[in-house]
């Protein structure tokens, strides 16, 4: 964080307003892992702002992807929601398929959190779909448990458990991926 805090008065000075966006974006990134989840929204609405001042569309599908996230961890579903569905229509337009699966899965997040659980199942599957589609296990992990909570809520547990399995299947890969780069690293 240190590293970005330096450079950001470099990229001000020489206006360069897409460095500017993303070093905000990255700050908030590292507040939101050390759970300081109000300045990460700080850093990421400044950043949004930056982003649609210059009409920078990757970034404004970036900053309200990670504010979606964000509202999501306050358990506030209203503003995740608008949020994440701000993300994915960016997404949309610009193709990017993976911010969109990962968009899609924070927008069921937020249905979920609101209670509206055929919404939550729908974005959850697309999100699913888009993982087995682009072979990322992050988002095919984060989408199976994603849809084993919806299918809980609905009180439906043969799926819940299905899905749950699918998501420990995918965390112990990633899992396993991360110990042998350690290892090869190692060796």
């Amino acid at each position: 964080m240190k590293y970005f805090q330096k450079v950001l008065p470099v990229y001000k000075k020489l206006k360069n307003y897409v460095a500017q966006s993303s070093i905000l974006a990255n700050i908030g990134i590292i507040q939101y892992k050390n759970k300081n989840i109000a300045e990460a929204i700080n850093y990421s609405q400044t950043s949004l702002k930056i982003a649609d001042s210059i009409g920078d569309l990757r970034g404004r599908a970036r900053e309200n992807g990670n504010l979606s996230a964000y509202y999501t961890e306050l358990k506030n579903p209203d503003i995740a929601l608008m949020y994440g569905l701000k993300a994915v229509e960016i997404n949309k337009k610009t193709g990017n398929k993976k911010s969109l699966a990962i968009n899609m899965q924070n927008v069921s997040s937020a249905y979920l959190g609101k209670g509206e659980y055929e919404e939550a199942k729908s974005y959850g599957i697309k999100a699913l779909q888009a993982g087995n589609e682009l072979n990322v296990t992050e988002v095919r992990r984060d989408a199976s448990l994603g849809l084993s909570e919806v299918y809980d809520a609905m009180k439906m547990p043969d799926s819940a458990l299905i899905y749950y399995k699918q998501y420990t299947k995918f965390a112990d890969t990633i899992s396993n991926d991360k110990k042998k780069n350690e290892i090869t690293r190692m060796g």
